[in-house]
C-alpha cells in the first residue's frame, strides 16, 4: 500500500465520520413528541384533556379528604409499590395493623368518590 492510497483512504474514512458523527448529532430533529419524557410523563397526551382534568380534579378531592396518614399510605402501596410487610417494618407496628389503616383510607376514598359522583 503506498501513501497516495493511504491517503485516499483517511480521506474517505473522515468524509465518513463527518457523515456519521453529524447524522448522529442530529438525531432529535427526528424523533417523535410522544418519546420524549418528562418525570415519567409523556408530553403527548391521550387527547381528552377536559376527561383528564376532570380526574385530576377528583383525585384532589379524595386526596384532600384524607388524613396526611392516609394520604402516605395510600401513596406508598399504591404508588411506590411498598408491601404492607415494608411498611410495617419501617413504622414498627404490626402487618395487620398496616393492613387495616391501608383498608380503612380505601373505604374513605371510595365514599369520597360515591359522594362526587352523586
Amino acid at each position: 500500500m503506498d501513501e497516495l492510497d493511504i491517503e485516499q483512504s483517511l480521506a474517505q474514512f473522515d468524509r465518513e465520520w463527518e457523515k456519521n458523527d453529524r447524522a448522529n448529532t442530529r438525531g432529535d430533529r427526528h424523533t417523535q413528541l410522544s418519546l420524549f419524557t418528562w418525570e415519567d410523563s409523556h408530553f403527548a397526551t391521550s387527547g381528552d384533556i377536559e376527561a383528564e382534568t376532570m380526574e385530576r380534579q377528583l383525585m384532589d378531592v379524595v386526596f384532600s379528604s384524607l388524613s396526611p396518614r392516609q394520604r402516605k399510605l395510600l401513596w406508598q402501596v399504591a404508588v411506590e409499590g411498598y408491601t404492607f410487610t415494608e411498611i410495617a417494618r419501617v413504622e414498627e407496628k404490626s402487618e395487620s395493623a398496616i393492613r387495616k389503616a391501608y383498608n380503612r383510607a380505601v373505604v374513605t376514598a371510595r365514599k369520597v368518590c360515591e359522594r362526587i359522583d352523586r
